[in-house]
Formats: C-alpha cells, structure tokens, sequence
C-alpha cells in the first residue's frame, strides 16, 4: 500500500513502504487518516497544499484555487489529485521490475552442466582380451533345438 508524507512547505511524496518518522513530517496512507491529520488545520492549508502541486507534473491539469467550500471537500479533492503520485511510483516499480527481467534474459545463460557426483559408480570387469578367453563349449541350454516354431 502507498504511504503519503506531507512535510511543513506543503510537499506530498508518495512511498512504497511506511518511511521512518521524522521532525515536521507527517505520513499518511488513505484518505480517513488524512482527514484526521488535517482536523486542526486552518482553511487556508488545504489552499497551501493544493496549490504546491497543482500544475506540476503529473498534475497538470490541476488549477491553483483560491479557497474551498468545506474542509471535507478540500480532503477529498487533495485525496483524489494524490492517487496519482501513488500510480506513479507503481509504475515506476514496474518499469524497473520489466528492465530486471529483459537485463536477465539476455544476459548469457549460465552453463548447466551437472557437478560431478562424489561417489562414482562401480565398473562392470571388463572382459579378458580374446586370446585369454577359454573356449565355449557346448551345453545343453546351447544346443540347437530341433523343434520347428
């Protein structure tokens, strides 16, 4: 989940994980904590805040305001502009997770040749050269069977 941090001039940073707290930063992850956080806050630093990143990238189409009808309009409408610095940073997480995967496809295969094993299995004897062979001779197993099949 995205966890949102709003320091004292007003700059919202969205980050992967819950960041470790710090002096005048406070961080929030949905909309419910930010309306808690913002309860003693004047009217006028919901405009502070809107207006630190309305027409900043990626808000460009966001407009500076002069004031809000309500506090719980001001939470919603600053709620809503953020989700897209959340987007962002998800994004951003899949191109570097896609620039990982194509970095290990094509880098060179490692070879995958078994390790020799430690215990080597034991040889078949192997037969004598022929000259030291003894002569077969002709048993009752080997004889030619007379009977046609």
């Amino acid at each position: 989940m995205t966890t949102f941090t709003l320091d004292t001039d007003s700059n919202i940073t969205a980050h992967d994980a819950t960041p470790a707290a710090q002096d005048n930063v406070v961080a929030f992850a949905t909309e419910k904590e930010l309306t808690k956080l913002s309860a003693d806050w004047p009217i006028t630093r919901f405009v502070e805040v809107w207006n630190a990143f309305a027409g900043a990238p990626p808000f460009g189409d966001l407009k500076p305001v002069k004031k809000f009808t309500d506090r719980k309009t001001a939470v919603a409408r600053i709620w809503k502009a953020i989700q897209a610095l959340g987007e962002e940073l998800l994004r951003a997480g899949i191109r570097d997770a896609e620039a990982k995967l194509k970095a290990a496809r094509t880098a060179p295969a490692p070879c995958h040749r078994r390790p020799p094993s430690r215990r080597r299995k034991p040889r078949r004897p192997r037969a004598p050269p022929p000259r030291m062979r003894r002569p077969r001779r002709a048993t009752a197993a080997r004889r030619p069977s007379s009977s046609t099949c």
